[in-house]
C-alpha cells in the first residue's frame, strides 16, 4: 500500500511571489529537471479557473477579514502551503481523471477542516516525474486571528497525519499514514523529491536484477535444476515443475532482499530528518529565549527611564521659580522633537544639582 503524502511549509508575504513564479509555471525555463514543459499545459488549480496573484489575492482577503485592525507583521506568517501527493506506483495505473479525484478529495479535506474560503489556490502539477498538489491555505483561527503556530501546531500536523490517510481511504483510495513517529520531520518539496528518487532507483534496481535472473534462467535447462532450501542446496530435481517452483522461490526472495535494503534507506533518511527536525525545534528555543530577554530588557529600561526622570523631576522642583520655568520649556521642547533629554540640559541639571 502506498502513503498518503501531506508536508507544510510555512510561507511570510516575501515567500509568496516567488511561490507564485513555481506553482503557475510563470518562468519559460526552470531550474528544476523534472519539470517536462512540454507536459505543463495539463496542469490545474482546483480553487481558481485562472492564475492569481498570490500575495494580492492572499493579502486582500486577510485584511477584509482579519479580527485585529493592526496592520499585519512583515515578518507574520499569512500562507501554510500544503503539499499533497503519493508515490510513483500509487499514480502509476490511474487515469487523469483518476488523478483529479484524488486531489479533489484532498482539498475536500482541508476545506472541511480548515475553512472553505482560507484554501486560496491548489494547483495540481502533472508534468513532473510523480503528480502532486501545492495548496496554500491561510491560518486563520475560527475567531478570524491570523495565526499559524494555533491552526497548525504539533498537535494540529499530528492529527492531520492520522486523519487525512483515513479520510482518503474513506474515499476509495488505497493509502495509509507515514511512520507513527511525533519526531517525525515534514519534509520540503526538494527533500520529499529526494526520498521519492531514493525509493524510484531502488525499484529500478530490483527490476534490472528480476529481469536478469530471468534470462539467466532462460538458458538453463529445465531438467538440471538445483532445488534452494532455506539458502542451502539440498537436492537436484528434473521436472518442469520443479524449475517452476524454483524460479517462484527465487524471486520471492530476491524481494525479500531489495525490500528489506529498501527498508534499510527510508530509516537512514527517517533518521536524517529526525536529526533536522531536533535541530529546527533548538532554533525555535533560541528564538524564544532571546524574545523573552529582549522583554525583560525592555522593561529595565523603562524601570531606568522612570527613576531618571523621578530624579529630573526633583531636581528641577528645588530650583526658583524663574530658573524651572526656563528648564522645563527646554525640556518639553526637546521631548517633543525626539523623546530624549538634550545632553547641554542634562549637564545644566547636573551644575544645579551641585550648588542648589
Amino acid at each position: 500500500m502506498s502513503f498518503a503524502v501531506a508536508t507544510m511549509k510555512k510561507m511570510k508575504q516575501e515567500n509568496l511571489p516567488g511561490i507564485e513564479h513555481h506553482d503557475q509555471r510563470e518562468f519559460k525555463k526552470h531550474s528544476n529537471k523534472d519539470i517536462d514543459p512540454s507536459r505543463s499545459d495539463q496542469n490545474y488549480d482546483l480553487v481558481n479557473s485562472s492564475p492569481i496573484d498570490f500575495k494580492k489575492n492572499t493579502m486582500d482577503f486577510i485584511n477584509a477579514h482579519k479580527k485585529s485592525a493592526r496592520a499585519v507583521r512583515k515578518d507574520a506568517v499569512v500562507m501554510d502551503e500544503w503539499i499533497i501527493s503519493s508515490d510513483q506506483a500509487f499514480f502509476k495505473n490511474m487515469n487523469n481523471q483518476e488523478i483529479k479525484h484524488y486531489f479533489e478529495t484532498a482539498v475536500n479535506y482541508f476545506k472541511e477542516n480548515y475553512g472553505t474560503e482560507n484554501v486560496r489556490y491548489a494547483d495540481v502539477h502533472m508534468d513532473e516525474t510523480t503528480p502532486h498538489m501545492h495548496m496554500g491555505i491561510v491560518p486563520f483561527t475560527k475567531d478570524y486571528r491570523l495565526s499559524s503556530k494555533d491552526v497548525f501546531n504539533r498537535m494540529a500536523l499530528r492529527k492531520i497525519q492520522d486523519d487525512f490517510p483515513k479520510y482518503m481511504q474513506d474515499h476509495g483510495f488505497d493509502v495509509e499514514r507515514g511512520h507513527e513517529d511525533s519526531e517525525r520531520k515534514k519534509l520540503t518539496v526538494k527533500e520529499y523529491k529526494q526520498v521519492q528518487a531514493e525509493i524510484h532507483k531502488q525499484n529500478e534496481r530490483r527490476n534490472k536484477t528480476r529481469h536478469s535472473i530471468s534470462e539467466n534462467i532462460k538458458s538453463i535447462a529445465p531438467n538440471t535444476y538445483i532445488n534452494y532450501r532455506n539458502g542451502k542446496k539440498s537436492e537436484a530435481i528434473s521436472t518442469d515443475d520443479g524449475f517452476r517452483a524454483f524460479l517462484k522461490q527465487s524471486v520471492n526472495w530476491l524481494t525479500n532482499v531489495l525490500l528489506h535494503q529498501l527498508q534499510h534507506w527510508k530509516d537512514k533518511l527517517h533518521k536524517q530528518a529526525v536529526s533536522l527536525d531536533n535541530r529546527e525545534q533548538g532554533l525555535i528555543q533560541r528564538e524564544h529565549d532571546l524574545q523573552e530577554k529582549a522583554k525583560e530588557l525592555n522593561s529595565s529600561d523603562i524601570a531606568i527611564y522612570k527613576q531618571k526622570s523621578e530624579v529630573y523631576e526633583e531636581a528641577i522642583n528645588r530650583l526658583p521659580f524663574k530658573t524651572k520655568m526656563t528648564v522645563l520649556n527646554q525640556l518639553t521642547s526637546v521631548q517633543k522633537n525626539n523623546n530624549l533629554l538634550h545632553s547641554a540640559i542634562l549637564k545644566e541639571i547636573r551644575k544645579i544639582l551641585v550648588w542648589v
